[in-house]
């Protein structure tokens, strides 16, 4: 009677013992993405302020169209600060929209887990 009992706290320990390593490894994986979204988020406060400091008076222009043609679903936050430049503005919530105009129904680029997911281009 007690090896069964045995054997079934034993797979019941083995069985809890997986499921936390795997709870730890979405964990670890989780903080790992918000690292990289805080990095990048820093990044991008620290390259405006450099930006507002040197053009403090300049008014921000759009970019040309030219350039919104070079944009590619799944390009990263670096990949449109390379084509477009700064944002204007830039609101969150379930996703990222950056907006290069002060009209927020074109002239920006939506973002959905830090990658493009699709963009207006200007009028």
């Amino acid at each position: 009677m007690k090896t069964p009992m045995i054997f079934f706290f034993l797979i019941t320990l083995a069985f809890s013992a997986n499921a936390q390593e795997a709870t730890i490894e979405q964990l670890n994986q989780k903080i790992e993405q918000l690292e990289n979204r805080v990095s990048i988020l820093e990044s991008i406060i620290a390259n405006s302020n450099k930006k507002k400091s040197k053009q403090a008076n300049v008014t921000a222009v759009a970019p040309k169209l030219q350039s919104w043609r070079k944009l590619k679903k799944n390009m990263t936050f670096d990949d449109v600060i390379d084509i477009l430049g700064e944002p204007l503005r830039i609101r969150s919530g379930g996703s990222t929209n950056w907006y290069y105009s002060k009209d927020i129904s074109h002239s920006y680029v939506s973002f959905i887990r830090d990658l493009v997911y699709g963009w207006e281009e200007p009028e």
